[in-house]
């Protein structure tokens, strides 16, 4: 237990902070006695080793497993990340720095890896004695190693040790650690530190608004990890602290707060540093203040205290003298744990293990040219590593061996290692140079590699013995290693541990009853440009127990830098129906070969959540890049889910291939990662969330021998098919085959699904099939309507089904006629004539159909594209030349300039049908040109509603000067679309004493029309000038000017999305009322009969789309309003209400919808409705008015339901 700190509360953090009671006491001379008491009770019930982690209940708690593992969206390097509540609310974005590594940080988050051989932690955490690195999973393949602790170093005052390990460490890099170290009020600078993230395995708790904890999970069973703000300084900064509890302080706390809780001690600090453009390791947690509470504290790593403690662990340098040559002579006494290498008359000392004492051994680093050492006895070197600077060869001229830490060899620098190990000692090694093993016979030892290169050239003895080592695990994701012969090593005592790293089979053979791997990080490549390698794996599954083994890495090179040489691979099970699942992917130069009935399954893989949790769609995509997959009899291939495939298949007779989920064929394999077992089964609908994302798509040729059969489901397959007489191919309905040269296959079955023969280099092919029972299946083919060839669908001995179309659309774009008629597919005699049929196609507006019938012709059922002249026998069917190339498919014809192609008058009637070209006959596409001109028509629609907007403003005057505001919302719609507008009039009224008035006004208006499949988000700003005159016998008479632009962004949906754009258009717009007000002063009410004249005029605009083309056309529009306004007078208010007919003079431009087969013109929809309106007026203040009104269209196409009108008036 810590007991040199108190607690105090802090200004900064907002809560307690542990201060070292070696600098400040906690006490007041007025309150000493109670304040001792209870800086005592406090450090007794919250002493620093139980301060532990609280999150909040707003947010997944996944989300704080998945970011202390780097798992899920939060893999190290991932920028960007969003993170939101379980509502889909946005908490915030880790934008400020990429996602740091973890891999520092130990599997149970009390210590942090600073140096590859020590670590960083609180001094009061004395009860663990060791620390693992990599992940928590339990996988036997990730074969952990647990680094055991020979020295403590703790700090004399800070809470806070640096402990030595036994071994340096392999599977990881070392944090780098602040440069600032202990500076006050460093780490509250945001632009240097704009984040901090913490993790750790304290106690879990969630908390709620509320402040009520919910213990979820026991200090150190996992870790959790989140945002921490800017941190406070005490103490001289040795120490630093943050309000870290307020868990729901988004804003400050970033976008995963996260609160140390008991069993975080030691936990680690990181913080994003600006100006070394990397993340730090700040410091360790110390202490909070308690449970769900409000503040930590962690110490800043003292710089000075670990670089002495580094320095103590080193040996006096030893500098090899090349010039006098020799080897230096190293001589241990075992006993003293006292050693010496000598070379010539130069000695340098060096301290290894003494007894059980590991921590005796010191470092030693070795520089000079190609350096020599010589071992005469065997040397322990403890906790001791070897740093060489330079190439050296290690040897014994009397078979010495050496354990130690480990051996580390700089950057271009190869060690020629010739010396073996101990039995149960692992040689760990790591730095970017080459160990170069090279020793004789048996190495009884084993190696770890975490970095650099390690080429395996172990010599024989004189009885043919030679082993380089028991043992070797390759991790980290940075080491090679290489391969001199395939004697090296037992292949089945090869560890790819966590992160893996790279085997190079080097040209040799090597055979694996299982591949032991812990993750993706795995790779076996063969980097040898002259020799082939084959990489066989036979065996079963983990701990031969059942027939299922995964492998998660990536077979082949993938680096660009490095040569990818030749790698095949064989799976070949002894016994027999075993399951190989490769989720990581391929980029071999070479084949797989599938024997002995096994079943190769590749597949992408789940991404990796913390707790080993499995979320159905959330998946990596694989590639799997290879010459050929050879299937042999018996055996069978799935390329299951989220998997691309570019290679060959070729199964063997009765083997079997899958491409694609198909319900009740396609199998799944999922590792285990807590046992490291694979188990597959059957997939089932439930595991299709996305279709489109799972889909496998493959690209090559495949060739099914006699009896074989290929599944292809929901997938896509591009190549040639090659089948035998007796070969199958099943087609599910969500099967494309891409056809790219002649092909055939024994017996097609589909029930949907779709063959196509079309490609970007296309030439006329032939799918010959000997039975087809299909329904339902869509066929594209190709046409060269220049050379009268086309693609061809041949079967030869029956043909069962319905339902089955030939789509023939990329004679769009074509022009001519064919000489002759062209066979499309043949069936034999006696087929139903409707087992194909004809697609007809939509291209623009028109709905396209080929030309064509269906005869019968020497036994054969014929549909054919017609021709000018029926086919001519095949001897006399003209041959195009082989150097003319084909016109490629589905190239498209420009849609004409409007000066080659003249608008149709408006008395076309439209969608009337137009002859053919001899290919095809087209018609409109009467549901396609009816949403275009309801899309189109909302331009209409908004400018016939304000097109007597002014009457309303004058309306509404009064005798007096005055500013007026008015607030209008509308709704209403018209054929299936809703409209929506908001909109601000401001504008100023002048009146004159001989009854004349004038005034102006500027609108500003925003809005919608849209439904299902469309929407036109609008934005029109008005600008008005109005006067008029009262006389006085009742007779009114007005006019107004004005001029509104409207921009219009259109969003289109469905098969129209090629219409979307931005149109803005300028309208000029006029008016003219003259009516007369008959005034009963009795009554207080008068009655306003009046009729109006309005126009306008708008220019056009076109919006261009692939296929099509429309043309919205400019011109004038007139129309009359007639009706009667009646008001009734109060005290302080007055009530309107009025009703009117709207006639149409002159149509608003219409519109042209033109694709390549013609233009339509439309006349605008008919503007004819009534208008109703009710309002009330009434005074606010002396000179304050407010008005309120409610107005309807009604009676027309276009109808607006609503109208509401909020006015103010200030006379003046």
């Amino acid at each position: 237990m810590n007991k040199i700190f108190s607690l105090k509360f802090s200004t900064a953090s907002g809560g307690l902070i542990a201060v070292s009671e070696l600098a400040r006491k906690c006490v007041k001379k007025s309150f000493r006695r109670r304040h001792i008491a209870s800086c005592l009770l406090m450090a007794t019930l919250y002493p620093g080793f139980i301060f532990a982690g609280t999150v909040n209940s707003d947010i997944d708690y996944q989300l704080f497993r998945d970011f202390a593992e780097n798992k899920g969206h939060f893999i190290a390097g991932a920028t960007n990340i969003t993170v939101t509540d379980k509502n889909g609310n946005v908490t915030g974005i880790l934008d400020k720095a990429p996602m740091p590594d973890f891999s520092p940080v130990s599997t149970n988050g009390v210590a942090t890896l600073i140096n590859p051989q020590y670590v960083a932690s609180v001094k009061h955490n004395g009860g663990y004695q060791g620390v693992t690195f990599g992940n928590k999973s339990q996988n036997p393949d990730n074969d952990h190693f647990n680094y055991k602790i020979v020295d403590r170093n703790n700090h004399t005052k800070l809470d806070f040790h640096a402990p030595r390990l036994n071994k340096v460490v392999t599977e990881t890099a070392p944090s780098a650690i602040t440069e600032q170290g202990a500076t006050p009020g460093a780490y509250l600078d945001k632009e240097r530190y704009p984040v901090f993230y913490r993790l750790g395995s304290g106690t879990q708790y969630i908390k709620d608004a509320s402040g009520n904890l919910v213990k979820v999970g026991a200090a150190y069973s996992y870790l959790t990890g989140g945002t921490v703000p800017n941190l406070s300084s005490y103490n001289n900064g040795q120490m630093i602290s943050a309000a870290s509890g307020t868990v729901f302080n988004y804003s400050t706390n970033g976008a995963l707060p996260i609160y140390g809780e008991a069993g975080d001690s030691g936990s680690p600090l990181f913080g994003w540093d600006t100006t070394l453009n990397k993340w730090v390791l700040v410091g360790v947690l110390t202490a909070g203040n308690g449970p769900g509470g409000r503040a930590n504290n962690w110490a800043v790593l003292p710089l000075d205290f670990i670089q002495t403690t580094l320095d103590e662990d080193n040996d006096a340098p030893v500098i090899y003298d090349s010039v006098n040559g020799g080897a230096l002579d190293w001589v241990f006494d075992s006993a003293t744990g006292i050693g010496t290498l000598t070379q010539g008359i130069t000695k340098f000392e060096m301290h290894g293990q003494k007894a059980a004492d590991l921590d005796a051994g010191k470092n030693l680093i070795f520089s000079g040219v190609d350096g020599k050492l010589n071992l005469k006895n065997d040397v322990h070197q403890g906790a001791g590593a070897l740093t060489f600077k330079n190439d050296f060869t290690v040897a014994s001229d009397s078979g010495n061996i050496w354990t130690g830490a480990g051996v580390i060899v700089d950057k271009d620098a190869t060690v020629k290692w010739q010396i073996n190990g101990q039995h149960n000692d692992a040689l760990h090694k790591i730095g970017e140079g080459t160990l170069y093993v090279n020793g004789i016979g048996t190495n009884p030892g084993d190696l770890r590699v975490g970095d650099g290169t390690v080429i395996l050239a172990q010599q024989a003895d004189e009885n043919g013995n030679k082993q380089a080592f028991n043992k070797l695990t390759i991790t980290s994701g940075r080491p090679t290693v290489v391969l001199k012969d395939a004697e090296q090593v037992n292949p089945d005592n090869i560890y790819f541990g966590y992160r893996g790293g790279r085997l190079d089979l080097n040209g040799n053979n090597l055979s694996f009853s299982r591949i032991k791997n812990a993750d993706s990080g795995a790779n076996i490549v063969n980097n040898n440009k002259e020799i082939a390698s084959l990489l066989t794996i036979n065996g079963k599954g983990m701990d031969d127990k059942n027939n299922f083994q995964t492998f998660l890495g990536i077979l082949g090179e993938t680096d660009s830098k490095r040569h990818n040489g030749v790698l095949n691979v064989s799976y070949a099970p002894v016994a027999g129906s075993g399951v190989l699942n490769l989720s990581g992917g391929s980029n071999l130069n070479g084949d797989i070969n599938v024997q002995n009935g096994g079943t190769l399954l590749l597949s992408g893989n789940p991404v990796q959540h913390a707790g080993n949790v499995f979320i159905e769609g959330d998946w990596n995509k694989t590639q799997f890049n290879l010459n050929n997959i050879n299937v042999a009899s018996g055996s069978s291939l799935h390329v299951s889910e989220y998997a691309e495939l570019n290679g060959n298949i070729n199964a063997g007779e009765g083997a079997f291939v899958s491409l694609g989920y198909t319900e009740g064929v396609t199998q799944r394999c999922k590792l285990d990662n807590n046992t490291g077992k694979t188990s597959c089964s059957h997939m089932t609908p439930e595991n299709v969330v996305d279709s489109k994302a799972s889909r496998v798509i493959a690209t090559g040729d495949v060739t099914l021998n006699g009896g074989s059969l290929m599944h292809v489901g929901n997938a896509s397959l591009t190549g040639g098919i090659s089948g035998a007489p007796d070969s199958h191919l099943i087609l599910s309905s969500d099967a494309m085959i891409n056809l790219d040269k002649n092909s055939s296959v024994g017996r097609l079955v589909s029930e949907g699904g779709k063959v196509s023969m079309l490609s970007s280099e296309w030439s006329p092919k032939k799918f010959t099939i000997e039975e087809s029972y299909t329904s339902n299946l869509a066929l594209n083919m190709g046409v060269n309507i220049k050379d009268n060839v086309g693609d061809k669908i041949e079967i030869l001995n029956l043909a069962q089904g319905a339902n089955n179309s030939l789509d023939l659309s990329n004679l769009y774009g074509q022009s001519g006629e064919l000489a002759y008629d062209l066979t499309i597919a043949s069936a034999p005699s006696g087929t139903s004539h409707d087992f194909f049929s004809f697609a007809s196609f939509d291209r623009g507006f028109t709905v396209y159909t080929p030309n064509t019938q269906v005869t019968e012709q020497d036994g054969k059922v014929l549909w054919q594209l017609k021709g000018k002249n029926p086919a001519p026998p095949e001897s006399e069917k003209p041959v195009p030349p082989e150097s003319e190339k084909p016109v490629p498919p589905e190239t498209e014809k420009p849609v004409p300039p409007e000066t080659e192609k003249p608008v149709p008058p408006e008395t076309e009637t439209p969608g009337a049908t137009q002859p053919g070209n001899g290919l095809f006959d087209g018609k409109d596409n009467k549901k396609l040109l009816k949403d275009a001109r309801n899309m189109f028509a909302s331009r209409q629609y908004l400018i016939s509603n304000s097109s007597d907007r002014w009457e309303m403003i004058i309306d509404d005057a009064t005798r007096n000067d005055n500013v007026w505001a008015m607030n209008t919302f509308r709704t209403g719609g018209y054929d299936g679309f809703t409209a929506k507008q908001h909109g601000l009039d401001l504008g100023i009224h002048k009146a004159q004493d001989s009854d004349y008035f004038w005034g102006a006004g500027i609108g500003f208006h925003k809005g919608d029309t849209s439904n299902s499949l469309f929407r036109d988000d609008y934005k029109m700003f008005s600008g008005n000038l109005y006067l008029g005159k009262d006389f006085e016998s009742g007779l009114f008479v007005n006019a107004a000017v004005g001029y509104k632009h409207l921009s219009e962004n259109f969003k289109v949906k469905g098969e129209l999305n090629d219409l979307s754009g931005k149109v803005n258009t300028n309208i000029v717009t006029a008016g003219a009322r003259v009516g007369y007000r008959m005034h009963s002063d009795e009554l207080q009410a008068s009655v306003s009969p009046s009729v109006s004249v309005n126009s306008s005029w708008m220019e056009g605009g076109k919006i261009h789309a692939k296929e099509r083309q429309v043309d919205l056309h400019s011109g004038w529009a007139a129309s009359v309003k007639a009706g009667v306004l009646a008001d009734k007078s109060f005290e302080n208010s007055k009530v309107t209400g009025g009703i009117y007919r709207n006639f149409s003079v002159k149509d608003m431009p219409g519109v042209t919808l033109s694709d390549s087969w013609k233009s339509r013109s439309y006349e605008a929809k008919k503007d004819d409705h009534f208008t109703a309106t009710i309002g009330v007026e009434g005074k606010i203040t002396e000179k304050m008015n407010a008005n309120l009104k409610l107005t309807s269209h009604f009676g027309g196409d276009f109808k607006t339901d609503t109208i509401g009108t909020l006015g103010l008036k200030y006379e003046f």
